[in-house]
């Protein structure tokens, strides 16, 4: 008798903090006699946390291989986490 081939489900849901932006900007009282119309600055957090997993190893923006390893979190590297600093000026 001939069986067929198992395959195995599992619930990937995930809860991640993927991007943080915080921005200030200053008050026209101090730009009011510069050429400047609005400056602001701001700070960006990427991949801060993954708070809630339903499966270890499971992350669908990692990337094992380009084939069927698509979101298999196993022998490749870490999302990388990231912070940054923006200064917008406007004339």
């Amino acid at each position: 008798m001939l069986h067929a081939p198992r395959s195995n489900s599992y619930d990937a849901s995930y809860i991640k903090l993927r991007q943080v932006s915080l921005e200030y900007s200053l008050p026209a009282s101090i730009i009011d006699k510069t050429p400047l119309t609005n400056v602001s600055v701001s700070v960006v957090g990427r991949n801060l946390w993954c708070m809630f997993r339903n499966t270890d190893n499971i992350d669908p923006e990692a990337s094992y291989t380009s084939g069927a390893g698509q979101g298999i979190d196993q022998f490749s590297m870490p999302s990388t986490r990231s912070y940054g600093f923006n200064v917008r000026v406007t004339f």
